[in-house]
């Protein structure tokens, strides 16, 4: 028989997720670092785990993150796209589904493309805050001009830390979307550097946020801008297979994050 029973369920599409974010990302900032500061605590908050699902006959992989903290879980599902046959994301919007705590049913469903990305953003204002405490304020540089890279600039200026940046990405259109989308929301002034190199010059601080899959920087630009590395270089978006079945083996397996550079 039918199910008539209501099991009452809200949608937060994208636009209104990267709204709450936004409005809300000071106290963002304040829950990553408590989190990140306190991983070496044993009584610390635990990060959910991750398993990975890979298909033999498609390409990219199928991430499934649940989390459970005693009074809120959730259930996060982001699939890689590599195939690019119907959208030309290299990774999925996703969705993530909050389970009543004791009911077990799902009482909401959102987009968390913009989460993935604002957490990305905060990670590196928060990298450049535990190097340069108590520091000037940085001229930022923005390698990579799509959703990371424009978080990154909206959460360095929220945090009062800058009124405009400098950016590239190896397409000027993505830029100007940047630029754009940093007006809207009465963020920092984007400046567009024609190459590479420009950027580096007028920049003491550099957020790594492209997709590239080549090299960006060779040793003689590292040496000739005294540029030393935080995190790890962002590079393909597939996670790394630890066995050769569907399912890879649980656990908190790290994604590549973007790299924060500076001058020394």
């Amino acid at each position: 028989m039918l199910r008539l029973h209501d099991e009452p369920c809200v949608y937060l599409d994208e636009v209104l997720v990267h709204r709450i974010l936004l409005d809300h990302i000071d106290e963002l900032c304040t829950r990553m670092r408590t989190t990140l500061t306190g991983l070496g605590d044993p009584g610390a908050e635990a990060f959910g785990g991750k398993d990975l699902f890979y298909f033999d006959d498609a390409p990219g992989d199928l991430r499934v993150m649940p989390y459970h903290d005693g009074a809120t879980m959730t259930v996060k599902i982001i699939g890689t796209n590599e195939a690019g046959t119907v959208v030309p994301d290299k990774i999925s919007v996703g969705k993530a589904v909050v389970i009543h705590p004791q009911d077990h049913h799902v009482m909401g469903i959102l987009d968390v493309a913009a989460l993935s990305s604002i957490r990305r953003a905060i990670g590196i204002l928060l990298a450049w805050q535990a190097l340069n405490h108590g520091g000037p304020k940085p001229n930022l540089g923005v390698v990579g001009a799509g959703r990371v890279g424009a978080y990154t600039a909206l959460a360095f200026q929220r945090a009062g830390l800058i009124d405009s940046c400098v950016a590239y990405d190896s397409n000027p259109v993505a830029v100007q979307r940047m630029h754009e989308l940093c007006e809207l929301e009465s963020g920092p002034r984007v400046r567009a550097a024609a190459t590479l190199p420009h950027l580096l010059a007028e920049s003491d601080a550099v957020a790594l946020t492209s997709a590239a899959q080549q090299p960006l920087l060779g040793r003689a630009d590292v040496d000739k801008y005294a540029l030393r590395f935080v995190g790890s270089v962002v590079g393909g978006r597939r996670q790394p297979r630890r066995t050769r079945g569907r399912r890879a083996r649980r656990g908190s397996i790290a994604g590549r994050q973007p790299t924060v550079l500076r001058a020394r």
